[in-house]
């Protein structure tokens, strides 16, 4: 395959080292090295509608349940992540769930990071 003109580096590159096709390091995930390099992810979603006043208590053990349902023994990483809103609000803000951390303070912060105010 030729080399367009513009590409006068890679085309004396690929001379000089033989070589007839070039993936850069950075290859997307759609391509054949990124799919092959990428971290295999599962996501695992359990979705409660109520106030956090309500739902702060069974929180724990909800997501105990959550990761011994879905438990993969080839993944080691996990990460747990709450989605808060205020009442009326169509959008959620990530939150990390880490437990003995006040939530709603951390749901303020992230808020107001996101956008300058706090309701």
């Amino acid at each position: 395959m030729e080399v367009p003109e513009g590409c006068a580096c890679v085309r004396s590159w690929r001379d000089i080292l033989n070589i007839s096709t070039i993936i850069p390091y950075t290859a997307g995930i759609f391509s054949a090295t990124g799919i092959g390099i990428a971290p295999i992810e599962n996501i695992y979603i359990k979705q409660i509608n109520l106030p956090l006043s309500q739902s702060i208590l069974s929180l724990p053990s909800r997501i105990r349940e959550l990761y011994a349902t879905h438990r993969s023994k080839d993944h080691a990483l996990v990460s747990k992540k709450i989605y808060l809103k205020y009442l009326g609000q169509n959008h959620t803000i990530e939150v990390d769930w880490i437990p003995g951390v006040d939530l709603k303070k951390t749901f303020k912060k992230a808020y107001k990071q996101q956008f300058g105010f706090c309701l």
